[in-house]
């Protein structure tokens, strides 16, 4: 984005930008075939002789640059995909200088110029976590097919998937202001692993064949994992699996080698957890007689408003972050967030994707003691890197603290510490 804005700033005249804030959207709508319809829209603008361009970065945001942009066209297409994500508050929006969903800047206006310049460069470095995080996805990337699954299937048979493996702490915040490692969760990086199997296939395209891709992956997962030095490290860890693979030789394996004295989080989608309440109890008992814990993933204020989650009897529930939560009761976010966050109990709450100081700071305000995600990876790095006395970087120390394996971590000059460090002092939080 930044690169096609730097050859504006010289001569502005005549160019406009409109932005679409999908990536604003609460999670539950920002699904694919939704996203790709939305970016069609713009299709006829873009066979037009000379016409803008129009950008879809990873973080989802709609982005039309060009010269004398026909602004009732936008605005009619603004409102077609306001139509798509209707049950969205933010879509809802419509007051004048106060649209967070639909946004005009006039290049040729230094405020308006320098106002998108920031924005770009927010939506480049959104762009680049998610693809890091997720592997995201491209409008033109081909859909998963049995035939296409059957096949990746295979070839992760013969696949190394070591190198693919990374950790994210979850830290909880005292009342001092520090932070404490309480438990790791160990998983592969889809993004790594789509450039190696699948890296024109959206593997997220169907929700069925996804479910039977990640059985499959499950079973590397932990073959792999059981064998790693890191992996005995932790006092808790946390896998994010399918329920169906708790019964399997794999997990067996798995479970037979941690350490008597290391607790094991087994984290669940609630998608999949609501899909079948009665699988979902039966884990969740099976899980309990056998000395481990049990995590609801992917929660939203949605469903957590409308589901009683208490009677489900988790032990942990994550809530992912996005920035929409800001605003997503009517100016009284933190007391109404606090309400739901009471009822199942804050200490049993973990907010994760957590990207910012913000996304912390809400999460604080809102009772919740618990995080995961870059931000908190960032802080551990930072203090890794200042206890270091031969550091090599911030950002290696970052990367280096997510590896498992291989590249920087084996250029680590000092292991222990990057393994040992589970504090966070209070100046860093």
């Amino acid at each position: 984005m930044m690169t096609a804005l730097a050859g504006l700033k010289q001569n502005p005249a005549g160019h406009q930008v409109a932005v679409i804030a999908l990536s604003q959207l609460q999670p539950e709508f920002r699904r694919l075939n939704l996203v790709q319809r939305a970016a069609e829209v713009f299709a006829p603008l873009m066979r037009v002789k000379d016409g803008p361009l129009v950008f879809l970065p990873a973080s989802l945001d709609i982005v039309i640059l060009g010269r004398n942009l026909p602004r009732d066209a936008i605005r009619d297409a603004a409102g077609a995909i306001r139509a798509l994500f209707g049950a969205d508050p933010l879509a809802r929006e419509r007051a004048p200088g106060r649209d967070r969903f639909a946004r005009w800047f006039d290049l040729a206006r230094p405020d308006h110029m320098k106002a998108f310049a920031t924005l770009a460069d927010d939506i480049d470095q959104r762009s680049a976590e998610a693809a890091q995080a997720t592997g995201a996805w491209n409008i033109n990337d081909q859909p998963l097919t049995p035939k296409r699954l059957a096949l990746l299937t295979a070839d992760m048979e013969n696949l190394d998937v070591a190198p693919l493996l990374h950790r994210q702490a979850v830290v909880e915040v005292t009342e001092d202001r520090r932070a404490l490692l309480v438990h790791e969760e160990f998983l592969i990086s889809l993004s790594a692993l789509r450039k190696k199997v699948a890296e024109e296939v959206n593997l997220q395209s169907d929700r069925w064949l996804f479910q039977d891709f990640t059985r499959s992956l499950d079973r590397h997962l932990l073959r792999v994992l059981k064998n790693m030095e890191v992996f005995q490290k932790p006092k808790a860890l946390s896998i994010n699996m399918n329920l169906e693979t708790l019964y399997s030789d794999a997990f067996a394996g798995f479970a037979a080698a941690l350490r008597p004295d290391q607790t094991l989080v087994v984290e669940a989608q609630g998608v999949d957890v609501f899909a079948d309440i009665g699988v979902f109890l039966r884990a969740r008992d099976w899980l309990h007689d056998k000395g481990h814990k049990l995590l609801i993933d992917g929660l939203t204020p949605r469903t957590m408003e409308t589901v009683d989650l208490g009677p489900l009897g988790a032990d942990f529930y994550k809530l992912g972050w996005n920035p929409g939560l800001v605003h997503s009761v009517d100016g009284d976010d933190a007391a109404a967030a606090r309400a739901l966050i009471g009822a199942i109990g804050a200490d049993k709450v973990i907010l994760g994707r957590v990207d910012s100081e913000q996304a912390m700071a809400w999460g604080i305000r809102a009772g919740i003691h618990r995080f995961q995600g870059f931000f908190v990876d960032s802080m551990l790095g930072a203090m890794i890197h200042g206890d270091c006395p031969n550091p090599c970087g911030l950002g290696r120390c970052i990367a280096s603290r997510r590896q498992l394996t291989g590249g920087l971590r084996d250029e680590c000059h000092d292991k222990a510490l990057l393994d040992g460090t589970t504090r966070i002092a209070a100046k860093s939080v």
